[in-house]
């Protein structure tokens, strides 16, 4: 149990450098006990973390399809800047309240995964995530090019979908510091309800100007690692 909410505290506050771009920090979980224990954990912490750094509201997402991933979640806390992570990660190290918080860790809970990503683009509308809106995860291997071009095909997406009328919004990620995943992209598809999820894909499934857009993604740059369908919950 030590070494688990040692582990816990040091991953929610390594150290950062100061770069002006959005970061996004991703904590993937899992238990053996009933969700609901690790979830009031989760909401628990969570308060605490948006109470030493306000405008930080972290965002539970519940796996509902993830392969063998599904059973678990994770939390993710955006950043306007890696000098705002750094300057969170100080006040976190220097509360009491904060260390209070990790030692309520249920023992049957994991934290599988920690992850920091910079934030390459996302539309302007992009917000904290509401209670039920449903984000699709796709995680592109980059093979050649950089992630450039996965950005640009991302904002001709985003902006196609709002053509058609989806209610999507997009997002592209890349980590910093993500053990395996280092060398991948990630684009993240929101929407505000798995009805309007179920629409969107209905409507892009028979619409030509999708089909023609999707057949300029430079595949050649790029190979799909993972797909994933996420849920957000209330903390």
């Amino acid at each position: 149990m030590f070494k688990k909410t040692l582990f816990l505290a040091v991953t929610w506050c390594f150290a950062a450098s100061v770069v002006a771009d959005p970061v996004s920090v991703r904590y993937g979980f899992s238990t053996d006990g009933p969700p609901a224990a690790l979830i009031d954990y989760i909401k628990q912490a969570s308060a605490v973390q948006n109470k030493l750094n306000p405008g930080t509201q972290p965002e539970l997402w519940l796996n509902t399809f993830h392969g063998p991933n599904t059973s678990g979640g994770s939390v993710v806390v955006q950043y306007p800047s890696m000098e705002a992570f750094a300057a969170a990660t100080k006040r976190n190290q220097e509360s009491a309240e904060w260390a209070a918080a990790l030692q309520k860790m249920p023992a049957s809970a994991q934290l599988r995964y920690t992850g920091l990503s910079n934030v390459l683009w996302q539309e302007a509308d992009a917000k904290v995530a509401a209670a039920g809106e449903v984000m699709m995860i796709f995680t592109f291997e980059v093979l050649q090019g950089g992630t450039a071009p996965l950005v640009e095909f991302a904002k001709k997406a985003a902006a196609t979908q709002g053509t058609i009328g989806v209610q999507s919004t997009f997002r592209v990620v890349a980590p910093t510091l993500s053990g395996d995943n280092v060398g991948t992209a990630t684009v993240l598809v929101r929407y505000p309800n798995l009805t309007a999820y179920a629409e969107g894909t209905t409507k892009l499934a028979g619409n030509k100007t999708w089909q023609d857009l999707l057949a300029t993604f430079p595949a050649a740059n790029y190979r799909i690692s993972y797909t994933a369908l996420s849920t957000a919950a209330a903390l």
